[in-house]
């Protein structure tokens, strides 16, 4: 604002000013305290001070410069609403992630060339339609798969190889008409051969065998296959014989009971209940022969080695929680035919088969079988009541098992039994 005059001169008033005292006026401005107050033009009023009152400026449109605006100023609520747009922010303004508020990201905002790290993403809930048909995922990518039986095609034709059915297949398992999986040898009704079970199935070339018999007058020690390893009774004698009514066979004589002595043998060789191994004794008592006055043990059983010379095989040899077998025969104090079995139990079970002994001609055969896990038995070619309890009397899949033929003597009188043939297969990996 500009003040007019038109001299120094002072004057006692002004037309310019309305009625104000000018000099009055003047001494004001010059800081003269005159005690007085001037009005101009009934609008202004002015005061030793210097401050006018009551005056209300209007600026010229786009006269305001940013000259004009004391630093720090102008606060956001002088900001219209909605007003700042992306041209006025700066290419450098750095705005911190913290002041901006949450942003909906769409596909179309992230670049083509963005590689987002993948530890930067949430976990992808991917589903199967997520999934190209041609993506040739790696199967070391893929968790470990559940695959039943539905999952598989009707013709997937799964190459054998890629099977594992070790220790699996069941006699079930087998189309019926391809007879047993496994023959059991049997006498014929006449009791003067020894046949199969099935008339059809000649032996499975995937078992082992062994077997024992005399020839003529050798002396014989050892048989052929799995009973190659035997080791004689101790203090016996086993000769070599052949007459018209007996043919070829072994003649086991055990000694007398004051050296403990045992006709027949005990295999070395071991099985297992999993080889489902039969094993078949034809033998003949000799006349003397009592319960009383002889043990006779014929089967299988977990001891790999008979007791020694001197120390008897006892009543009670299958009873304990070391032993585990079956065995057919006579202790010392039964008038019957027994079958005696344990699997590790204090008292092996003994079941009374009701016939007493004879010096006839008679085969035993003895069956394990892995699954159903049981033991089968026969005597002169008839079956006789399996056993099934395999917490008390079955055998374990994988216990080594010794086939033993053994007749002790328990008086002074030497006992004997003949050896027509001894026989033992079992499955062949």
């Amino acid at each position: 604002m500009s003040w007019r005059k038109t001299s120094n001169t002072r004057q006692g008033t002004s037309t310019l000013y309305g009625a104000a005292d000018y000099n009055t006026l003047m001494d004001l401005l010059n800081g003269v305290d005159t005690g007085q107050q001037v009005t101009i033009n009934n609008n202004w009023a002015f005061t030793k001070a210097g401050q006018p009152t009551g005056i209300t400026v209007t600026p010229g449109a786009n006269s305001i410069t940013t000259a004009m605006l004391q630093d720090s100023a102008v606060t956001g609520v002088k900001i219209a609403a909605g007003t700042i747009d992306n041209t006025d922010i700066s290419a450098t303004a750095a705005i911190a992630k913290s002041k901006l508020a949450a942003l909906a990201i769409v596909d179309a905002d992230v670049a083509s060339g963005a590689a987002i790290a993948k530890a930067k993403l949430a976990p992808l809930n991917i589903a199967d339609a997520d999934v190209s048909a041609t993506a040739a995922i790696a199967k070391s990518k893929l968790a470990a798969l559940n695959i039943a039986n539905a999952d598989v095609a009707a013709a997937a034709a799964i190459a054998y190889s890629k099977l594992n059915l070790a220790s699996s297949v069941a006699p079930a398992d087998l189309n019926a008409a391809l007879g047993q999986p496994y023959q059991v040898p049997q006498i014929n009704a006449a009791g003067n051969a020894v046949q199969y079970a099935d008339s059809v199935m000649m032996p499975s070339s995937g078992r082992l065998y062994g077997a024992r018999m005399g020839f003529a007058s050798t002396t014989t020690t050892n048989g052929l296959g799995i009973l190659q390893a035997v080791a004689q009774g101790s203090n016996a004698t086993a000769v070599g014989q052949i007459t018209a009514v007996d043919g070829n066979h072994v003649v086991h004589n055990s000694g007398t009971s004051n050296n403990k002595g045992r006709a027949g043998w005990w295999g070395i060789g071991g099985t297992e209940r999993k080889f489902n191994p039969i094993f078949t004794v034809r033998y003949k008592l000799g006349q003397a022969f009592t319960s009383a006055n002889g043990i006779l043990y014929i089967g299988l059983q977990n001891q790999a080695s008979q007791p020694a010379a001197g120390t008897g095989v006892l009543d009670t040899y299958l009873d304990g929680a070391s032993k585990i077998g079956v065995l057919f025969g006579y202790r010392s104090v039964d008038t019957h035919r027994m079958i005696i079995s344990n699997n590790a139990q204090t008292l092996a079970t003994y079941t009374d088969l009701g016939v007493a002994p004879d010096g006839n001609i008679h085969t035993v055969s003895i069956q394990i079988t892995d699954s159903p896990a049981q033991i089968n038995w026969w005597f002169d070619g008839v079956a006789q009541t399996s056993i099934t309890n395999t917490t008390n009397n079955v055998p374990p899949s994988t216990t080594q098992l010794y086939p033993i033929l053994i007749l002790e003597a328990q008086t002074a009188t030497g006992q004997v039994i003949t050896e027509h043939w001894s026989q033992i297969s079992m499955d062949w990996i």
